[in-house]
């Protein structure tokens, strides 16, 4: 870009609270990384998380804070509920792009994008029908594009090629020692609690020097109490961290030979970064998800874990994942450079 030369300006918009958790807002960061050199970026959000907020200001970009909705439902429920539109006017006459990520942003929330000149990317999960959108992206592995239904003017981009991580999760690792310990993250909320359980799983496994576990400051007091009693009868094998930046991460992940996690971004996470990946559902719009990386064998499927415990049987268990045959991608293409071109296309 020349350097006289005006950025367009793009509109971020997702949320992150207690109901839906942080997933959305991690992807919205992961396009912030390869976007922020090229476009002006503005971030509408009813996030008050400090640590999270603090990454997007690396990028340059200008946060516009909005009430939390009440409208917000479990991922479960998507459907139900629909926000209202409720972006700044004043952005939105300067800005010529939004992205939306977040299942609560309906036909009509879109078609008031579209009424406003905005080109408007849909980051989506689910795989159906999406109107009054110029750009849809699903980062799911085994997509077939042309499931989608969408207008003639709407461009579809599917797979790895696009997935939406923060550029820590794509560096070549500064070490090839091996592995040796075990990862877990059940996202910031862990409402199931499953934390705990999957850790256990990982601590029978001898080979493993310690276990990481991965919170945040909204998990809440029963999950750290079972944590922290757990830690304890290990002799402190297992390791709680929390509120940890992308970096951190990504060299907790280097050291990790397994990672436990739901069917969402930390798989993709540990998956770049040589994990031998477990994963679950823990809400419905996972499901494309875990079956592309199941189905690939990139990830060992633990099922639906709403109703049943994975881990009850837990010999029977590590056979089957000591058998498993997990495949890895040969060689990573730039994420950045595709998800870049197709920003400059609209």
């Amino acid at each position: 870009m020349n350097k006289h030369e005006v950025k367009r300006k793009i509109i971020l918009r997702a949320d992150a609270n207690a109901c839906i958790g942080f997933g959305h807002l991690s992807r919205m960061l992961a396009m912030a990384s390869f976007l922020h050199p090229h476009f002006e970026l503005f971030l509408v959000t009813d996030c008050n998380s400090d640590n999270l907020l603090s990454e997007f200001k690396a990028f340059d970009v200008k946060l516009i804070p909005i009430e939390s909705s009440s409208l917000y439902s479990h991922p479960d429920l998507v459907g139900t509920n629909e926000l209202s539109w409720d972006l700044p006017e004043e952005i939105v006459k300067q800005a010529k792009i939004v992205v939306l990520d977040g299942y609560w942003f309906g036909a009509s929330y879109r078609q008031k994008c579209q009424e406003c000149s905005l080109k408007t990317v849909v980051i989506d999960d689910f795989v159906k029908p999406i109107s009054h959108a110029n750009l849809i992206i699903n980062h799911a592995p085994g997509i077939d594009e042309g499931l989608y239904i969408v207008s003639s003017d709407c461009k579809v981009a599917t797979g790895l090629s696009y997935a939406l991580l923060r550029p820590e999760f794509f560096r070549i690792k500064s070490t090839e020692q091996a592995a040796q310990n075990g990862f877990v993250c059940f996202g910031g909320l862990d409402s199931l609690m499953l934390s705990a359980k999957a850790a256990s799983f990982l601590l029978k496994n001898k080979s493993l020097e310690k276990v990481f576990v991965l919170i945040s400051s909204m998990t809440n007091r029963y999950v750290l109490d079972t944590l922290h009693e757990l830690s304890r009868t290990s002799h402190d094998r297992l390791v709680i961290v929390q509120n940890l930046k992308a970096g951190d991460i990504s060299n907790i992940l280097d050291q990790s030979k397994y990672a436990i996690v739901p069917a969402s971004t930390v798989l993709f996470e540990a998956f770049y970064r040589g994990c031998h990946c477990l994963c679950g559902l823990t809400a419905e719009n996972q499901s494309i998800i875990y079956r592309g990386f199941t189905q690939l064998a990139y990830a060992f499927g633990l099922g639906d874990l709403r109703g049943t415990s994975a881990f009850s049987d837990e010999e029977a268990l590590w056979e089957k994942v000591m058998n498993y045959r997990f495949s890895q991608i040969t060689k990573t293409s730039n994420q950045s450079e595709a998800l870049l071109t197709l920003f400059n296309q609209l």
